[in-house]
């Protein structure tokens, strides 16, 4: 089986492309499959493409280039077209941004295939050129809310909910700290992540010796220091900024905290949790409510609640059992229902071969 994952320009140090090396990893361990990277921009940082197989229109220049897209629909198809008739008979592109599904049915024309497949990251109210979805013939939904919006905008879609792979399975449990020790590792872009609501949740506590690692980078850092300062938080934050090795710049921690309006299906709690690390995180749109089980192995908090946040945190100042589920059965819980191997079979298994 041969397929292709269609993507605008990336970052190379997001979710998404922790999730797509995986699949990818995945694939190439298979014989009857191949997987290529199709994408329509060079990234920032291409060490994550490794030994994956790719091929790159250097189309799409950076976010500030987002509005643009529609002007460049026809270079799209073009590269598609292009890359179409040079990689031969293909079973499915997997594309991850709207406008590109509109310019993969372009390039292919009237042919039945491959068949297009919608693999969305984000919930789709927060996507550009969101109606065409349409044009894919088949959906694949990263969580359960991501494919009820999906559904409402095609109804008879259908959507197959595909939860994103880990991207490793760590032997190791990430240590306990003998004081309450909250982590945060992603970007500091405040309009999304809500990182001030962590910083004002914590600050709340009136219970002393807790500390907040915060690993990561991003437009708002001087922004958010300064909220910490504001909030006699000085002390008990630690900036640690982006890291390769995000795992290993903290010793250990009591749990993981993502207080975000929106996600799409956040990576950083699948890494947390294959570590066997419980999270406290928004049940925002979309994706924490397909990974914690409240009190199990994490607890879920209303988005942009601070106080919320400051009672859930209350539960890791017991040391012993902030959570129903062992360090140990959180990491195999995840690891189980996260296997890339068992994802990349789900998704093959939507795909019929090629006549």
């Amino acid at each position: 089986m041969k397929i292709a994952i269609v993507t605008r320009r990336l970052s190379g140090q997001g979710g998404m492309e922790t999730a797509i090396s995986s699949l990818m990893r995945a694939g190439h361990a298979r014989p009857d499959t191949e997987i290529e990277l199709w994408l329509m921009g060079r990234p920032n940082d291409e060490r994550w493409l490794g030994a994956l197989t790719t091929r790159i229109a250097a189309m799409d220049r950076g976010p500030r280039f987002r509005f643009q897209l529609a002007p460049k629909l026809p270079l799209y198809v073009w590269a598609l077209y292009r890359w179409l008739r040079e990689a031969g008979p293909m079973n499915a592109l997997w594309v991850t941004e709207p406008l590109l599904m509109r310019a993969a049915r372009l390039a292919r024309g009237r042919a039945k295939v491959p068949l297009i497949y919608s693999w969305i990251h984000f919930p789709p109210s927060r996507l550009a050129h969101v109606g065409s979805i349409a044009a894919a013939d088949r959906h694949y939904a990263i969580s359960q809310g991501i494919a009820d919006a999906i559904q409402a905008l095609a109804p008879a879609s259908h959507p197959l909910v595909v939860f994103n792979p880990l991207p490793e399975a760590p032997k190791m449990l990430f240590p306990v700290p003998h004081r309450p020790t909250f982590l945060y590792v992603g970007r500091l872009a405040n309009a999304q992540k809500r990182v001030d609501v962590l910083l004002a949740g914590l600050a709340r506590l009136r219970h002393p010796g807790w500390q907040l690692h915060i690993v990561g980078d991003g437009p708002d850092r001087g922004r958010l220091e300064h909220l910490a300062r504001d909030l006699g938080l000085d002390g008990q934050v630690e900036w640690h900024g982006w890291q390769s090795q995000a795992w290993h710049t903290v010793g250990g921690a009591s749990c993981l905290c993502l207080t975000s309006d929106y996600e799409g299906f956040p990576m950083v709690l699948l890494e947390a949790m294959a570590r066997g690390m419980p999270a406290i995180a928004t049940d925002c749109p979309t994706g924490p409510r397909d990974i914690i089980v409240p009190g199990q192995n994490g607890y879920l908090i209303p988005p942009g609640n601070d106080e919320a946040f400051a009672d859930a945190a209350l539960h890791f100042f017991d040391r012993v059992k902030p959570v129903a589920w062992t360090r140990r059965r959180i990491q195999e819980e995840t690891i189980r229902r996260f296997d890339p191997a068992r994802v990349l079979d789900r998704m093959l298994m939507a795909v019929p071969p090629v006549l």
